[in-house]
């Protein structure tokens, strides 16, 4: 399938298999059904580009939570496996967050109480609200002490 990417000015060339399809969309971008996941050009980065496939002009920042937040343990429901079709939660479920940029990059934040959860096998994916409280909206990707600003700004 070929795209134009409103985002990076150019035409993306994306394998039908690598499709990610999300019936319930995102919450505020309910039309958005079908998306893919750009890498980032360092294979290292943690980042990487959910980039709708019908609507160009959306693309959003995900991150892989874990490489962050190694204590990371969200709480998918069974509601939500199920609609995923997923049978095998170790093999067969993987889990990004989106990521916001504020304050012209000096500023990061990822939502941990809404992972997009992914059936690796059907590609099937959604955005998942967890029931519990103990992780933000607006968690910060980077926390730097006054002390380290000083230094870096020194």
């Amino acid at each position: 399938m070929k795209i134009i990417s409103k985002r990076f000015d150019t035409e993306l060339d994306i394998d039908d298999d690598k499709i990610i399809h999300m019936p319930w969309g995102i919450p505020g971008f309910g039309e958005s059904k079908r998306f893919c996941i750009l890498e980032m050009e360092d294979p290292l980065s943690p980042f990487k580009w959910l980039h709708d496939c019908d609507n160009t002009d959306i693309c959003f920042l995900i991150t892989d939570p874990f490489h962050f937040f190694p204590q990371y343990k969200p709480q998918i429901n069974e509601a939500a496996i199920e609609d995923l079709d997923i049978r095998d939660v170790t093999t067969e479920l993987t889990i990004f967050t989106i990521v916001k940029i504020t304050r012209g990059g000096k500023e990061a934040f990822t939502n941990l109480r809404a992972p997009v959860v992914v059936n690796t096998v059907t590609k099937k994916s959604r955005q998942v609200i967890l029931e519990s409280d103990e992780y933000g909206v607006k968690t910060p990707l980077f926390s730097q002490t006054e002390e380290t600003r000083a230094a870096v700004n020194a």
